[in-house]
């Protein structure tokens, strides 16, 4: 599977392990994470990511006429990717996490 980064017709950015669909202009995306990006109260600029869509399911299929911008994302932001959904996981499996410490691991400062 690859990473990539997806602008979609809706105006959201997703970043998601995609892969070919046997369906014709079609992908298939696992795990898609929204990101957004804004600034803090330190005018610093802040990246931040969450499930797509609120489900159980984890594979979805995408119609290639509602992406706009299909990019490789940088090693750092792959990495990042893959801790927000370490953490979403953690948050699955422990009922015990509280929400104010499931929501500092979705955002980071970008300098």
């Amino acid at each position: 599977m690859a990473h990539a980064i997806l602008k979609l017709v809706s105006g959201e950015t997703i970043i998601a392990d995609v892969t070919n669909s046997i369906k014709e202009n079609h992908i298939n995306v696992t795990d898609p994470l929204i990101v957004r990006t804004g600034m803090d109260e330190d005018n610093r600029l802040v990246m931040s990511m969450y499930k797509w869509i609120d489900t159980a399911q984890t594979n979805f299929t995408i119609d290639d006429s509602h992406i706009i911008l299909r990019a490789a994302p940088s090693e750092y932001l792959i990495e990042y990717y893959n801790e927000v959904k370490e953490d979403a996981d953690l948050f699955n499996d422990d009922d015990d996490i509280s929400l104010d410490q499931f929501e500092e691991g979705y955002s980071t400062a970008v300098h």
